[in-house]
């Protein structure tokens, strides 16, 4: 079964709304502070919970979606089925439609 186009858009957006989120408030705190934070066991797990979850939610496209995730834009990706240039998450979901990954339902 597909995933739907429109359900993999919503969790993507979300992922990179939190993740500048955090990265706003890392940036707010003190050099040392943020530091700390950043070394923290408890915080580095929160990272690797999501990691986990894209591995299981996305399997053999999970690393594909990690780079889309954290790399910075714009990801120039060749298929055998074309060459894509991505710079936002519905060009990189439509790439997944177009791939055979996801089954579009969006308008």
């Amino acid at each position: 079964m597909k995933m739907k186009a429109s359900k993999i858009q919503t969790l993507l957006t979300r992922i990179l709304e939190l993740g500048k989120e955090q990265e706003t408030w890392i940036d707010s705190l003190p050099n040392e502070i943020s530091g700390a934070f950043m070394d923290n066991g408890y915080t580095n797990s929160k990272s690797i919970q999501v990691d986990v979850l894209l591995d299981f939610i996305f399997d053999t496209w999970a690393e594909d979606v990690s780079y889309f995730l954290y790399e910075p834009s714009p990801h120039g990706i060749t298929t055998d089925k074309g060459d894509y240039v991505i710079t936002n998450v519905s060009e990189y979901v439509s790439y997944m439609v177009a791939e055979g990954f996801a089954e579009e339902d969006r308008i």
